[in-house]
């Protein structure tokens, strides 16, 4: 799914995790109005703060962009589902 904006595709992504803003903020490190000023668009995201989003939701960076990738979205996943897809895929390019 391709996002208009980085506002957007972040309320998407946080909400699909049914995360408030001041629990994504506390789990990353960045403060809670800083998450609500991205997604009213009032602030530009530092790289910084964009990598560690992207590494908390196992997204690529484009997926803020709505670049779109052959890839699978696994956003709403917990950790330890990513782990089996990751090993699964491990198993399935040995054979």
């Amino acid at each position: 799914m391709a996002y208009p904006t980085f506002s957007q595709a972040l309320y998407t992504l946080r909400t699909a995790q049914r995360l408030s803003q001041k629990d994504l903020a506390e789990t990353v490190g960045i403060p809670q109005s800083t998450i609500a000023n991205y997604e009213s668009q009032r602030t530009n995201i530092s790289q910084q703060n964009l990598v560690k989003l992207a590494r908390f939701f196992h997204v690529p960076i484009s997926r803020f962009y709505g670049i779109v990738e052959k890839t699978v979205d696994v956003s709403d996943l917990s950790g330890q589902k990513i782990e089996l897809v990751k090993n699964y895929i491990r198993v399935l390019k040995e054979e």
